[in-house]
């Protein structure tokens, strides 16, 4: 028997994929489901919901625990592991309650539990919620793969320059020099390390590598190398450090 559920005043999108092995569970949810306006598909078993996953990755997963062959926690495992699917959500349906249960999915990185029987209200109001973050999550990610596309755009500009180039954080550490300034100073694993325990400067105080509006001439001395040279400084957006170029 299929319990009525009134159509949703705030249709969600994306892509659901619902995974049990008793029909009947499966039908019913999917039932559910289609008044919220996601696309929905389902499986059967564990092995088939990895192999759709995979297909085409969706945007959760509503998934049994306990499934023959290959229980849910056994999928959530896999999928933990594969670059594609590790941020998929996966709300676990279960007709267990105990501690333990609830513990291992979420120490497998499930985003939470529904425990059988459930009202279908409760099952909605949690499938908004997660598809919510989902979409929050994947604007991050997005735009953290740009950042991290611009960065390395930058840095192979920065690498071919005819200055030195040295990139300090807002800790005052070398997080990053080009190949100009590697050479000169013979500087071969010291990212990361203090800008002034690195370079011992003349002609400028060391907070300097600090100042967002330097320039002027000084001299740099890194072991035994010692050169002078034009330093310019410039800021960081945010105050997040200060990139500083030499002119040799």
């Amino acid at each position: 028997m299929r319990t009525t559920v009134e159509s949703d005043p705030e249709m969600m999108t994306g892509r659901v994929l619902v995974v049990d092995d008793e029909e009947n569970i499966v039908t019913l949810l999917l039932g559910w489901l289609e008044t919220t306006g996601c696309e929905v598909d389902s499986a059967c078993d564990g092995r088939e919901a990895l192999d759709k996953a995979r297909a085409n990755p969706p945007d959760v997963i509503l998934m049994d625990c306990m499934m023959p062959e290959m229980s849910g926690y056994d999928v959530c495992q896999e999928m933990k592991q594969d670059e594609r699917l590790r941020h998929v959500p996966i709300l676990f349906l279960t007709a267990r309650n105990e501690v333990q249960d609830v513990v291992k999915g979420l120490d497998l990185g499930a985003h939470g539990y529904l425990t059988k029987p459930f009202k279908p209200q409760e099952l909605l109001a949690r499938l908004r919620s997660v598809l919510r973050i989902k979409k929050l999550q994947d604007r991050l990610l997005s735009r953290t793969d740009e950042l991290r596309t611009e960065w390395d755009w930058v840095r192979a500009v920065m690498h071919h320059l005819p200055v030195g180039v040295v990139v300090v954080d807002e800790f005052g550490k070398a997080v990053y020099f080009n190949r100009q300034t590697a050479e000169r100073f013979a500087l071969n694993e010291a990212q990361g390390q203090p800008v002034e325990e690195l370079f011992s400067l003349e002609g400028a105080e060391a907070t300097v590598w600090r100042n967002h509006s330097f320039d002027g001439m000084v001299g740099l001395r890194v072991g035994a190398t010692r050169l002078d040279c034009r330093m310019m400084t410039a800021g960081l957006d945010g105050g997040r450090g200060t990139v500083v170029t030499l002119v040799f």
